[in-house]
């Protein structure tokens, strides 16, 4: 009897446990969003411009063809492309605008991409450093027209510190089942 009753609290338990998760899940995705910027995403304390000056003075010293440079060049993206991630910032519900580097289409709609700060990132060499890109798999519904692939949007979702490795780049965070709007820059009227 002992062990049945101990059986029967565990299940409860695990029942309640799951319920509460799906609540809190749907409490961030009816709560409004924190908007956030790109610098949100790197961490206290890290400064990613102390990179470039360490490696600087070395690459000054080479051709842009030389052998010799390509290879401090190379130690300096690895450096980058292994920034830290914001601990911070896991699993909060967030909006933030950007740009796509599309990865996955379905029909002519866009269902993967990554989310980058600047126009043509990912797609011109160097991508930024992995702090710098979301994963993005978009709810049903918010797939993006290839007519606004270029145009400035927000992601809206939980984000999250495990990333992904594509033929992009890496990124360092990821955002399933995540909304789309367009960005669009308040004009004042004059």
């Amino acid at each position: 009897m002992k062990y049945l009753t101990v059986c029967l609290l565990c299940i409860l338990l695990v029942a309640c446990g799951s319920e509460t998760e799906n609540n809190a899940t749907q409490i961030n995705n009816t709560a409004k969003p924190k908007e956030i910027d790109w610098d949100a995403l790197i961490p206290a304390g890290y400064l990613p411009d102390e990179i470039m000056e360490k490696y600087q003075d070395q690459l000054a010293q080479f051709e842009d063809d030389d052998p010799q440079g390509d290879v401090i060049y190379q130690k300096m993206l690895d450096e980058i492309n292994n920034s830290p991630l914001n601990p911070a910032i896991n699993n909060q519900y967030i909006k933030l605008p950007g740009f796509i580097a599309p990865l996955v289409y379905q029909e002519d709609r866009i269902t993967e991409f990554l989310f980058v700060p600047y126009f043509g990132a990912c797609i011109h060499v160097p991508p930024p450093p992995m702090n710098q890109i979301i994963w993005v798999k978009v709810a049903k519904g918010q797939e993006i027209n290839e007519e606004i692939a270029y145009s400035p949007i927000w992601v809206i979702g939980i984000i999250n510190t495990q990333g992904q490795k594509t033929e992009l780049g890496a990124a360092g965070y990821s955002m399933s089942d995540a909304t789309i709007e367009l960005y669009e820059d308040e004009v004042p009227v004059l």
